[in-house]
């Protein structure tokens, strides 16, 4: 019989059929650019079919004789490519640092919707007679640096953009980021951003004026401005403007949650350094003892005894008691006059007339107090967000007041 050959030949069909690979589209790429006596190539191949690059080198010549030819040390051997910008291809090889010694600099993306970017800085050290490198990242594509002689002085500076601003208050496509400006010095950046107060004062009119134009074109509802005046607010900061500063962003910020994000916006600010702790003769250890003030004064029941572990109410009341006094308990010449959701009712109770101002060179005014409360009331009743107290209310007003006297009579200036 031929069934078992014709079944045999079917098979051997079959399988020879599973193990035929389409040749794989491959085309190689080479980058050149040159500078003085030093030309670099950078030569890779790209994948057409899922954008992996492959076999990335790059090799650099001094005075026609060969010093690097060797692999980049990219974080993904497949998937980090480079980045060369179209209006200006030779920009990645420059004298950075004004020795007339030219650097290299390449730029990786790692994929994804924006991030992320990193840079490699090559430099020729004459003792060995070759080629050194660090690295920098810039985290998403907004930071990208352009390079550019910004004072004419010779020294290239990195311009970019603050990416800790993506998300920070609201979406990635609603998002603003401040200037951040960089230069290079034997193997490191350094941020020189406040040394280019033009180009801040720049920033701070184009961002003003954005604010201006998506209000009119978007509405300002909370999502749409929150990017925008986080980041004018901290180029304002980076002017020493602060205060006119937040005195815009509060006359036109005027949403339910103005409470809360004023206090983020400060502790955001204080934790990537547009407020400085340079500034900030308050030590955390004293921070802590203001905390512990305030929390004992609206929770007299406890005695001033340690918070257990377990008692996790207690414990996120403290932790939002600290957080409030993270942002206030910082010598600035802020406005407080507004942005609190219940000081009418203060007010009203005439509280500021036993609230101190000063001790010890801190100032915390009626309105600090006003927040602390606030603080402490919206933790206890979450369900009413950051809305400010209806008249009518009295149940909650009670409440309110109740804590607000808590943190007068306790005030640590008294």
């Amino acid at each position: 019989m031929k069934i078992p050959s014709l079944l045999t030949c079917g098979i051997s069909a079959v399988m020879s059929s599973l193990f035929v690979l389409t040749p794989e589209k491959v085309h190689a790429v080479i980058e050149r650019a040159e500078f003085r006596h030093v030309q670099a190539e950078v030569s890779y191949d790209q994948k057409e079919d899922d954008f992996r690059v492959l076999n990335l080198r790059l090799k650099l010549i001094r005075d026609g004789k060969i010093i690097l030819n060797q692999p980049i040390p990219t974080r993904s051997k497949e998937f980090d490519r480079p980045y060369f910008r179209e209006n200006d291809p030779s920009s990645w090889v420059q004298d950075l640092d004004g020795d007339s010694e030219p650097e290299i600099v390449l730029t990786f993306f790692t994929g994804g919707a924006h991030c992320c970017f990193y840079s490699f800085i090559y430099r020729y050290d004459r003792a060995s007679q070759n080629y050194t490198y660090m690295t920098h990242d810039w985290g998403d594509g907004v930071a990208i640096p352009s390079l550019k002689d910004l004072d004419d002085d010779g020294i290239i500076e990195f311009y970019s953009r603050d990416s800790r601003f993506a998300y920070a208050f609201t979406s990635y496509a609603d998002s603003a980021f401040p200037p951040r400006i960089w230069q290079y010095h034997q193997d490191s950046l350094r941020e020189v951003t406040t040394r280019f107060p033009e180009e801040i004062d720049s920033s701070v009119t184009q961002l003003w004026e954005s604010y201006q134009t998506r209000k009119e074109t978007y509405g300002d509802e909370p999502s749409n401005v929150r990017g925008i005046l986080a980041a004018y607010l901290a180029t304002k900061h980076l002017l020493e403007e602060a205060e006119d500063g937040w005195q815009r962003i509060q006359q036109v910020y005027l949403h339910d949650d103005r409470s809360s994000f004023f206090v983020d916006l400060r502790i955001f600010l204080r934790e990537t350094g547009y407020i400085s702790d340079a500034r900030n003769p308050i030590s955390p250890e004293a921070i802590d003892l203001w905390t512990d003030r305030f929390f004992y004064s609206v929770n007299p029941q406890l005695s001033e005894r340690k918070i257990r572990p377990d008692e996790t109410e207690y414990v996120r009341e403290w932790n939002a008691i600290q957080s409030v006094m993270q942002a206030l308990l910082i010598p600035h010449n802020h406005n407080c006059e507004s942005g609190l959701a219940n000081s009418a009712l203060a007010n009203s109770a005439g509280l500021a007339n036993y609230d101190s101002v000063s001790r010890n060179g801190v100032n915390l005014s009626s309105k600090d107090l006003d927040r602390v409360a606030d603080a402490i009331f919206y933790l206890r009743n979450p369900e009413f967000g950051d809305r400010q107290i209806q008249p009518g209310e009295t149940r909650l007003a009670n409440e309110w007041l109740r804590i607000r006297r808590g943190v007068s009579r306790l005030h640590p200036c008294d």
